[in-house]
């Protein structure tokens, strides 16, 4: 924000190091130490200044996708990751 820069992302919330959960898994080691609770995304929203759109649903998520591009600069699009399993 502070940059103006006009970034992409989304935050996936899992509650765990999904990334690092599957790799272990897929070495066939132990899930071990990988849940932990998610930080308060919106608290974290307000401390960049940036738009917060909280989980969007199944329907809500391509709109929500789309007014954070069509708007510019950073939002926090913070995602289930519900929906990337299926």
């Amino acid at each position: 924000m502070r940059l103006k820069l006009r970034p992409g992302g989304l935050v996936i919330e899992d509650g765990a190091y999904g990334m690092i959960r599957w790799k272990q898994s897929v070495d066939r080691f132990p899930d071990f130490g990988m849940t932990f609770g998610n930080p308060d995304f919106e608290r974290y929203a307000e401390g960049v200044r940036c738009p917060w759109n909280p989980n969007p649903g199944d329907r809500e998520f391509i709109p929500a996708l789309e007014r954070a591009f069509s708007d510019g600069g950073v939002h926090l699009v913070a995602v289930a990751d519900r929906l990337f399993r299926e």
